[in-house]
């Protein structure tokens, strides 16, 4: 019975050694991206549901898929990579809007203060 409790003590062992050297890898695979939200509002406040929202990372000019803001105006974009972003959005009837220089770094939660989208001119 000595030899099985050896054996049972060993495996114990080996798994405490695996997970010593799994984790570190699993946190920090974990804090690698961030969120992106925000809201979306005409000048006199009002929420804007429908509009399409797309980032744009500044240093590499790809763009990630397209979100559409909810009924409250909101927008969010999950798993986004540490880099320097822009943000657009377009909406048939409203000039587009860009804002530019948004950093994100792993495990950011990054709020983007409320875009305007005013309409456009109609003759």
């Amino acid at each position: 019975m000595s030899g099985h409790g050896a054996r049972s003590k060993g495996r114990r062992v080996a798994a405490s050694v695996l997970l010593a050297l799994v984790a570190p890898t699993l946190a920090a695979a974990q804090i690698t991206t961030g969120t992106v939200t925000g809201n979306v509002k005409n000048p006199t406040g009002a929420v804007i549901p429908g509009a399409t929202v797309v980032l744009t990372s500044e240093t590499r000019g790809t763009k990630s898929a397209p979100a559409i803001t909810n009924e409250s105006g909101d927008y969010v974009f999950p798993n986004v990579t540490a880099d320097i972003y822009s943000v657009e959005v377009t909406l048939e009837g409203f000039k587009t809007v860009k804002r530019r220089g948004i950093a994100v770094s792993g495990g950011d939660r990054v709020s983007i203060p409320p875009l305007m989208l005013e309409p456009t001119a109609r003759c």
